[in-house]
């Protein structure tokens, strides 16, 4: 491998530090050392190099497409672009999955691998097998099936849902600064943002599933889960997914989850706990508040041209705050999988699926908010402002009513004064 990669020859009898090896093999980044100080002659009789050539030959004839036992096959970016990993991320879940064994199709590290492209990619899985080399697509399912049950054992529950953090954790690592000074009025008080997003499915041949899964909003048939983070954007639950009939709005959805108490979420919050949601949950607004908790929701038009200027900046306050869960939404649809119509043959499966995506976001990418403690001396700037009034609309408003003759403006005539990063970042807060 060593010929082949770097056209250097290891002649035997070398030796080399075990800080460059990974399971008796060099580690990619080994490779890239390799350089040559001198060159030296190596002498070779016929016996050599007919063994030389024949080890050669079987490489070659062994190598695949993607070959994930083969550890130096994928650069970090390859393993990145194939199963949303990096190489040494992709290490640690194999080793997670302790259950799965080797057997004569695949080796756990490819089974490993052939789920996370599903997930990744979104192929089918015909051409899963073929990528792969394994015999056909039903092989492939049953892969996925056997390291789907084996993730949502053995990883999910320590990376989602509600019963894997307790509540001081998510306040004290995962409550940004701003959103404690914006919207807590108490001592130790719990941000939580709720939205719902959407998963498109095909239509069904099935008169009830068809109907229930078609949503008037989107015009499309859909599913609808509901998710829960905190507000640097780590993932704290995935409820659902549930149908997105007329029935099903987000608010609903809500109100169902509180009421039949999934992951024990009643117990999990506590009195005066914050939820941060968007206008399209007003009507479990009563609800939220009947449970103890505290909502925090923008403020609607209703059937105005603008909303008032204390309206506007309390909208501005929640905005500030309740972006992360957009970001999520963002981040689930890079996996491809959920970014296209998913087939009716996978739904009984999509919960493990959306779950065990959560997982991996929660495990090993970063957090919308990098830093849960910056940003104090804004949120305070933001609320020194929040009973201001509005200088340019009480001017605009003034020049309105005045009678005023128009002249041509031009660049030359522009007195703009030129603002850098953070003057745009404090205005635009």
């Amino acid at each position: 491998m060593i010929f082949l990669k770097c056209d250097v020859v290891v002649v035997p009898g070398s030796r080399c530090c075990k800080d460059h090896l990974c399971e008796d093999e060099l580690t990619i980044k080994s490779f890239d050392h390799i350089r040559v100080s001198k060159a030296d002659r190596w002498k070779i009789d016929s016996n050599e190099f007919q063994m030389f050539v024949a080890d050669i030959r079987a490489m070659l004839f062994k190598q695949k497409t993607f070959d994930f036992d083969d550890q130096t096959c994928f650069s970090d970016e390859g393993y990145q672009s194939i199963v949303g990993l990096t190489k040494e991320q992709f290490d640690h879940l194999v080793k997670t999955v302790s259950s799965m064994r080797n057997s004569h199709v695949r080796s756990v590290r490819v089974a490993l691998a052939v789920f996370l492209a599903k997930l990744r990619l979104a192929l089918s899985n015909r051409i899963l097998a073929v990528l792969f080399h394994l015999d056909n697509k039903r092989v492939v399912s049953h892969i996925i099936s056997q390291v789907r049950k084996a993730l949502m054992k053995e990883f999910v529950p320590y990376h989602l849902n509600l019963q894997h953090i307790n509540r001081q954790t998510a306040i004290e690592e995962h409550q940004t600064a701003i959103a404690t000074i914006l919207h807590t009025n108490k001592p130790n008080q719990l941000c939580v943002v709720a939205d719902g997003t959407y998963i498109f499915i095909q239509k069904s041949s099935n008169n009830q599933l068809q109907r229930k899964s078609y949503s008037m909003h989107k015009h499309r048939n859909l599913v609808k889960p509901m998710i829960l983070t905190t507000t640097d954007g780590y993932i704290l639950c995935a409820l659902g997914p549930f149908f997105s009939d007329y029935k099903n709005n987000d608010a609903s959805i809500l109100k169902h989850c509180l009421y039949k108490n999934e992951q024990d979420i009643i117990n999990w919050l506590h009195k005066d706990d914050v939820l941060i949601v968007d206008r399209g949950f007003r009507d479990v607004i009563p609800t939220i508040k009947h449970f103890g908790y505290e909502a925090v929701m923008p403020s609607f038009l209703n059937r105005r041209e603008q909303l008032s200027t204390e309206e506007a900046n309390y909208t501005r306050l929640i905005t500030k705050v309740r972006w992360v869960i957009e970001s999520v939404n963002g981040q689930i649809k890079q996996w491809k999988y959920f970014s296209q119509t998913i087939q009716n043959s996978s739904l009984r499966s999509i919960s493990n699926y959306l779950d065990i995506t959560c997982a991996l976001i929660n495990a090993f990418r970063p957090r919308p908010v990098s830093d849960i403690h910056a940003g104090s001396e804004l949120a305070y700037r933001m609320l020194e402002k929040f009973n201001e009034q509005s200088n340019i609309q009480i001017r605009l408003s003034q020049i309105a009513k005045e009678r005023s003759d128009w002249k041509k403006y031009d660049a030359q005539m522009c007195l703009f004064p030129e603002l850098s990063q953070d003057d745009v970042r404090s205005l635009c807060c």
